[in-house]
């Protein structure tokens, strides 16, 4: 498990899992660092689950939000599970609006707002077997 900062946020890549836990708010320059990680993983693999721990994060620049939408019409990840500390009617009303911007796109990863670590692998261990990915042991480079 390779961990590693980049600015003030903590990235760590664990097979085909890229854990970003946001120190506040990040930077253009950061959130790139962060998706060239991601997609070093995706091109190595064929896959990567994303894993952002939003409970220290802070606001998102509009630079910032344009350049994750242009990386994301550009780059498919396999799944994202958000963590956040908010009530569950707040994680139930963030997931209701995840999954309408991805109706808007038919092809937008499977996105879940999650109250822990283990429950987002648990979700990533799910979308696993979608792909006939049993678990870890089967990581072979493309």
């Amino acid at each position: 498990m390779a961990s590693r900062f980049v600015g003030k946020h903590t990235l760590r890549t664990e097979g085909d899992i890229v854990t970003m836990n946001p120190g506040g708010d990040i930077s253009l320059e950061e959130i790139i660092e962060v998706h060239d990680e991601i997609k070093r993983v995706l091109v190595r693999l064929g896959r990567v689950y994303v894993l952002s721990d939003n409970r220290r994060s802070a606001e998102m620049s509009p630079e910032v939000r344009r350049f994750l939408a242009d990386w994301n019409r550009a780059n498919r990840v396999s799944a994202i599970a958000v963590i956040n500390n908010g009530s569950y009617a707040v994680r139930m009303l963030a997931t209701l609006v995840l999954r309408g911007i991805s109706l808007l796109r038919k092809d937008s990863p499977p996105i879940r707002i999650v109250a822990s670590e283990a429950e987002a692998r648990r979700f990533f261990s799910s979308e696993r077997r979608k792909f006939g990915h049993d678990s870890l042991s089967d990581l072979h480079p493309v």
